[in-house]
């Protein structure tokens, strides 16, 4: 019976191998360079989560501006070039403006935007209303509050993670309802937890991925239950928080008086009313505002608490940035966003930061939505694209000493910011926030407060170490989520 079967066990395995070599002749990603992977895991085994940032920069030395890797049998195309990147954001129309499937991040905002692909059903409305309510907004609230906390603090060490989470939080506040709160009021501790629960739900480095990999796994309750867990009590805290706000503004609605961006949307949705296919419904709102609040507090204070390790760790560019605002502005002056054109040493700081620690090193992952060509390469619909963000902005060929804080790049020999068409702002904060028809809807909001807040604080407080300060090399950073910077604590001594 045995030598009976084997001719046909032989017959079947060379089937199979006939079909697999088939199939690798016919796949044209495979004449894009990359790191060679084992069968059906791919480059899986040479890969540190936390550390992809710089394995992807390494590869790209070797293997230039586009390459192909595969992480658990699933190729993806990664250009590392600044040009092959705007072809992928904006050149090549909505040919890679698809999403990969993250059923996770589904469960957790079902009509989020950032997930979304541009050809999915009323994607594109939406998005165009969102960016209108926030438009709508406006420039809000343009000083910061926390001034008089600090000062209260006498000089005792202050964590600057929780500072900065404080100051966005109430920024986040204000800008989704229109109305200041302290950071210890419900609504802003609503809006922290919210930010921190969704980010444990979602986690692209945890086991958690598996579920985006295989989401059969979601019809089972024993494997990564706890992760399970967390998602179904995430949905619950999103929901509850968001639709009570949702009913809150809806019960108080007056078109004469909007607050915030949340009215904004509300108003948008009236006007739909009587419409044959309104989009703004309740759970589109709740969608926007859970991007908003997740993808704007996490990126924005990374760039924050990246700007305080640079000051701590190199006093005589706080120093710098402290004499460019007293040269412009008496100490009783509160600095606004109408005086951003008065410091440009500030904003190439800020361009710098951005470059520098690279908030998301591959941006959110693209996919092709069609067949279409990077390259010269023919890249097949359904194709995962990484844009390698962190290596255009560290590129040793565009920018001289990449791992090194100078904010001079950006000035030009007359001591002004660069334009957005010079090669340093180009190839790193183009992309910083994404660009074209994904890129982030809260690229200005973000920008403003971040230039708010680290110019009232350079203009009142000496910011000083407490202890040994922890390592600020991009390099050792950890990706989670995001690129972060370690935690550091803090003294902010009021300047006389």
């Amino acid at each position: 019976m045995v030598l009976a079967t084997t001719p046909v066990l032989i017959a079947g395995t060379l089937a199979l191998l006939a079909y697999l070599l088939l199939k690798w002749l016919e796949d044209p990603l495979r004449k894009i360079p990359g790191p060679r992977g084992l069968p059906f895991i791919g480059n899986t085994l040479s890969v540190d989560p936390t550390k992809l940032h710089m394995i992807l920069y390494d590869w790209a030395e070797k293997y230039g501006d586009i390459m192909k890797i595969s992480l658990f049998n699933t190729p993806m195309v990664v250009v590392n070039s600044t040009e092959l990147a705007y072809d992928v954001l904006v050149k090549t129309g909505t040919d890679f403006q698809g999403r990969p499937p993250v059923p996770r991040a589904n469960r957790v905002a079902s009509t989020n935007l950032a997930f979304r692909s541009v050809d999915e059903p009323r994607y594109q409305q939406r998005r165009h209303y969102a960016i209108k309510a926030i438009k709508g907004y406006g420039e809000g609230v343009t000083t910061i509050t926390l001034i008089d906390d600090i000062t209260k603090q006498d000089g005792r060490p202050i964590d600057v993670d929780q500072l900065c989470y404080g100051f966005l939080c109430c920024g986040m506040a204000s800008l989704l309802y229109g109305e200041e709160h302290a950071y210890d009021d419900p609504v802003c501790q609503s809006i922290s937890r919210m930010t921190t629960e969704v980010l444990k739900a979602v986690d692209p480095i945890s086991l958690g991925i598996l579920l985006d990999s295989f989401p059969i796994l979601f019809k089972q309750n024993i494997i990564l239950k706890q992760t399970q867990m967390q998602i179904r009590k995430t949905r619950e805290l999103v929901d509850e928080s968001l639709y009570r706000k949702i009913a809150e503004h809806k019960a108080e609605f007056d078109e004469n008086c909007l607050k915030g961006v949340l009215d904004q949307l509300i108003l948008i949705q009236k006007q739909e009313v009587g419409t044959d296919d309104p989009v703004m419904d309740d759970g589109a709102i709740e969608g926007i505002m859970a991007d908003l609040i997740v993808g704007g507090m996490e990126t924005s204070h990374t760039v924050l608490c990246q700007a305080f390790l640079d000051f701590l760790h190199e006093p005589d560019l706080q120093k710098r940035l402290q004499n460019e605002i007293d040269s412009q502005f008496d100490s009783t002056h509160v600095i606004t966003l109408k005086d951003r054109p008065k410091l440009p040493l500030l904003q190439a700081y800020m361009y710098e930061n951005l470059r520098y620690k690279t908030v998301s090193p591959t941006l959110i992952p693209h996919r092709t939505i069609r067949d279409t060509e990077l390259a010269g390469y023919k890249i097949l619909a359904n194709t995962n694209v990484l844009v390698n963000a962190f290596y255009t902005s560290h590129n040793p060929r565009v920018y001289k000493d990449p791992f090194t804080i100078r904010p001079e790049r950006f000035l030009d020999e007359n001591g002004a910011v660069v334009p957005p068409g010079h090669p340093a702002r180009y190839n790193s904060v183009g992309l910083s926030f994404g660009s074209g028809m994904k890129g982030c809807i809260g690229k200005n909001f973000a920008e403003t407060r971040i230039f708010l807040f680290l110019a009232n604080i350079l203009q009142k407080f000496i910011v000083l170490p407490v202890g040994k300060l922890p390592d600020r090399d991009v390099k050792n950073y950890k990706w989670v989520a995001v690129l972060k910077p370690p935690s550091v604590s803090a003294k902010f001594i009021r300047r006389q």
